[in-house]
């Protein structure tokens, strides 16, 4: 019971946390004493975040739906026709025509049944014809909404949940890049983990993207060193942590046969690393490493992404996080 009453508390908290994004807000007092949003966030369950998060997406995704219709609506007044013929005035006059937008998606084999990962939907049949067309006209309206968007004045006011900062002043990291700042990204993975293997892709686009503003850092989220780990450690006491995780990440499940190639690429010393292996106190620092993070509550899946000190539970993919980074950024300036 209290645990529901936890969470109709913070789903309607979370509607004026959104408006406001003050963690110091008082919610209510006890003896003059306050109760801020701080406090009742650090009771909230880690999945009860993954819903607020999803509330919030929803949420902005209907608002872009209704900026979207307005915009359509507003040109189609304009001009004095219905918007269903403004819609087949945007796919006639695209600059990009149906086979060029085949061809730049790589729809040319079919398209992806959703229903059923893995079957393509030939686009010379009935159905493959009905949603390649669907596709082509959603691609033809966003890019003209896009370009409309400049000549309107449209502000989003929606912003993501704001998770309880953390500490992680004694967990010990590699960098993945040569920034110093207090922008920080921190990926907890697993090299063995295949969630933390597809989203490896997303990690090397956003190190792209943000790489030369935003300081990366890598720990290891495992209980106890594996051969991908320790080969990563070794690599990283060389200075060539990320070059190494790249390896790892790319090689697929790795083999003992695996490690000398990865060495000789990284130009790494074979036998410095059996030494390194050897060495139970790495190990130690490993274990010691992992139960400081159990200790937290908060790390239990892997990839477990932080920005600037607050755990995200949104989308993994590469919009969802920029978008997430962008705004972490703001908050901090």
């Amino acid at each position: 019971m209290i645990k529901l009453l936890l969470w109709v508390f913070a789903v309607t908290c979370f509607s004026c946390s959104i408006k406001n994004g003050s963690e110091q807000e008082v919610l209510a007092t006890f003896d003059g004493d306050p109760i801020v949003f701080h406090d009742v966030d650090a009771l909230i369950q880690p999945e009860l975040y993954e819903s607020l998060f999803n509330t919030y997406y929803a949420r902005k995704l209907m608002a872009e739906d209704l900026i979207k219709e307005k915009l359509l609506l507003n040109e189609a007044n304009k001009q004095k026709i219905s918007k269903d013929s403004l819609v087949q005035q945007i796919i006639v006059g695209s600059s990009i025509s149906l086979s060029q937008y085949v061809i730049q998606n790589n729809l040319d084999q079919g398209i992806p049944d959703s229903a059923f990962p893995g079957r393509l939907i030939p686009t010379d049949d009935a159905e493959g014809k009905k949603k390649l067309s669907k596709l082509y006209r959603e691609f033809c309206v966003e890019r003209f909404v896009t370009l409309e968007k400049g000549k309107h004045k449209i502000q989003v006011f929606l912003k993501p949940p704001l998770t309880p900062k953390i500490d992680l002043s004694e967990i010990q990291f590699h960098k993945l890049n040569s920034v110093n700042s207090n922008n920080v990204i921190w990926v907890f993975s697993d090299f063995n983990c295949a969630r933390c293997k597809a989203f490896f892709s997303t990690l090397v686009s956003l190190k792209s993207r943000f790489g030369n503003s935003i300081e990366f850092r890598y720990t290891s989220l495992t209980d106890f060193p594996t051969e991908s780990t320790q080969l990563a450690e070794f690599a990283g006491v060389n200075g060539k942590f990320w070059e190494a995780c790249s390896a790892i990440f790319r090689n697929g499940d790795l083999r003992n046969s695996d490690v000398p190639r990865i060495l000789e690429t990284l130009q790494l010393d074979s036998e410095n690393f059996m030494c390194y292996v050897a060495n139970q106190q790495n190990g130690e620092i490993h274990k010691k490493n992992y139960e400081k993070l159990l200790a937290l509550n908060r790390f239990q899946v892997t990839p477990t992404i932080v920005i600037n000190d607050r755990i995200y539970y949104g989308d993994l993919s590469f919009s969802r996080l920029s978008e997430y980074i962008k705004n972490s950024i703001n908050e901090a300036h």
